[in-house]
């Protein structure tokens, strides 16, 4: 099936083992990008903290199967809502956002599309 690089898909919709078999599964359902989540959960607040090294890891990983990575789906604020009484949770949110506007900036090369 050949890549359909205008279509993509949510991360979540796919289940995950690691992402070199993800990238291999998303392109060969013909999608050509995902959606990448940070929801509430620990596992994916962690995200937020990858490693430059860890990060070339996974482009790597999406360019062997030509897929990108073209957005980050930020729901994490379910738990930490922005503008709450509480000065601790809208502290943590606010540092979610920091951090989650880093990882998207970091995300941006993993479009080997859009490379010269």
């Amino acid at each position: 099936m050949s890549v359909i690089n205008h279509c993509g898909i949510y991360e979540k919709a796919i289940p995950f083992t690691n992402w070199d078999e993800y990238f291999e599964t998303v392109s060969g359902l013909g999608f050509g990008f995902i959606d990448l989540s940070v929801d509430e959960s620990e596992g994916r607040l962690a995200r937020l903290d990858w490693n430059k090294s860890y990060i070339n890891e996974l482009a790597k990983s999406a360019e062997r199967h030509n897929t990108d990575i073209k957005a980050l789906c930020l729901s994490a604020h379910r738990r930490y809502a922005m503008g709450s009484t509480d000065s601790a949770v809208n502290n943590r949110s606010m540092e979610i956002t920091k951090k989650a506007l880093d990882l998207a900036a970091a995300l941006v090369p993993i479009s080997p599309k859009q490379l010269p």
